[in-house]
This record gives C-alpha cells, sequence and structure tokens, in this order.
C-alpha cells in the first residue's frame, strides 16, 4: 500500500483480490452449468444474488482502496481503468440484484444480456485482482529493499 500509516484497513485490502477470485470463478462455473442445463437455473437464485451482491460490494471496496493507495501512479493508469470499469458493471449488477431480491414478479437476472453482463464482470475482476495482487507484492518488495530489510525469497 502507498503509505503504511494511512493504508485503509491493510489487512482486508490485501484479501479482497483473493475473494473476488473465487466468488467470480464460482459466478463462471454457475455461467456455464446454466449454459449446459437452463433448467437448473443457477444464476436468477437467490442465493446467488446474494452472492453476486456481496461480491459487488467487495470489488467496489477494493477499487477504492486501491484508487485511494495507488491513484497518482501513472504507469498503473490501465488497472485503474479496468478497476472503474469493473466497479461500474458491479454496481449494475448490484442495482439489478437489489431490485430482483424486492420485486418477485420481474426477475432481471433471467435475461440473457445479464448473464453475459455477470460473464463479463467475472473475467474482468478476476483479471484487474490479479493484477492489484501483482501490484500489491512488487509495492511490499520495494519498500522492503528502500528499508533495508532482506529477505531470502526462494
Amino acid at each position: 500500500m502507498a503509505n503504511n500509516k494511512n493504508s485503509v484497513l491493510k489487512r482486508p485490502a490485501e484479501l479482497t483480490p483473493h475473494i473476488i477470485i473465487i466468488t467470480s470463478t464460482v459466478f463462471l462455473t454457475l455461467f456455464v452449468t446454466d449454459r449446459f442445463n437452463g433448467a437448473m437455473n443457477f444464476i436468477a437464485h437467490d442465493l446467488t444474488e446474494k452472492m453476486i451482491i456481496t461480491c459487488a460490494l467487495i470489488y467496489v471496496y477494493q477499487t477504492v482502496v486501491f484508487i485511494l493507495d495507488f491513484g497518482s501512479k501513472r504507469r498503473l493508469l490501465s488497472l485503474l481503468l479496468l478497476c472503474a470499469l469493473s466497479a461500474f458493471i458491479a454496481v449494475y449488477l448490484l442495482m439489478i440484484c437489489v431490485r430482483d431480491l424486492n420485486v418477485d414478479a420481474s426477475r432481471l437476472m433471467l435475461l440473457e444480456y445479464n448473464k453475459f453482463l455477470l460473464m463479463i464482470y467475472s473475467l474482468l475482476s478476476v483479471a484487474s485482482s490479479v493484477r492489484v495482487i501483482m501490484v500489491q507484492r512488487a509495492y511490499k518488495m520495494s519498500c522492503n529493499r528502500r528499508s533495508g530489510r532482506n529477505y531470502n525469497i526462494k
């Protein structure tokens, strides 16, 4: 993180990319399963929608923390844009799921383009989360070199 003193909840910020990778992989698995057996309809299930809400909130948190910590780095602009795009899609999916939980009559997650949007979000969030992990580790290693700590990494 940029400043250890000013880092927003340092430990959860390091765990969120891993949580997002796991949940996005679950969403991709459910999407593929729905493609092969449409009667199962995993994507429009209430539990899946609650998982989407949770994952979207975690992803928006990760994006805000990443922008606060690394927003001034110009060479990370493409990653910042990817995080912002994924966060925008996450907010859209969040609004759909909250509306679906409140209104039982119309299930918006049943629409095909929303299922594909969930798949695209899952792929984008996995890609950006892997890159966030790499940036966090590279920053930690550079901070350790500057502070004089010498770790033997084998």
